[in-house]
């Protein structure tokens, strides 16, 4: 099958980025997992500028929803320097974020004071007396 003329752009941008392998490699699946939901959507742009941002909400909601929370950040960031790199709009990317809260829900934690504590009282010398 042949490659899409948007993808043939962004492998071409991502190849002319100064990173190691890996980083690449987390490129590379985010702009496959993008692409991939895209089709499923019937969205087939034909230029990286021609990418709908109104597909950007929904695809940032697809990583929360199916993601580990790392996972999803590192997609979605991976997938904005790439939009930026291609000369996106960087205003227009503003929906591809996770949401502190959706990343954090399972993770929260607590603080509780000790069962046996009380608030601690401290006395000013000359003020308190």
């Amino acid at each position: 099958m042949e490659e899409s003329k948007v993808s043939q752009e962004i492998n071409s941008i991502v190849s002319q980025i100064e990173c190691g392998r890996k980083l690449k490699e987390i490129m590379h699946s985010s702009w496959l997992t993008f692409r991939a939901f895209l089709r499923d959507a019937g969205f087939e742009p034909d230029s990286v500028k021609n990418i709908d941002k109104t597909t950007f909400g929904p695809f940032a909601n697809h990583c929360i929803a199916n993601m580990e929370g790392k996972n999803a950040i590192m997609t979605l960031a991976a997938l904005r320097f790439i939009l930026i790199q291609s000369g996106f709009p960087p205003k227009n990317l503003a929906e591809l974020t996770v949401p502190p809260k959706s990343v954090h829900e399972t993770h929260r934690r607590r603080r509780r004071r000790p069962q046996n504590s009380s608030p601690i009282n401290i006395s000013r010398p000359g003020v308190d007396e």
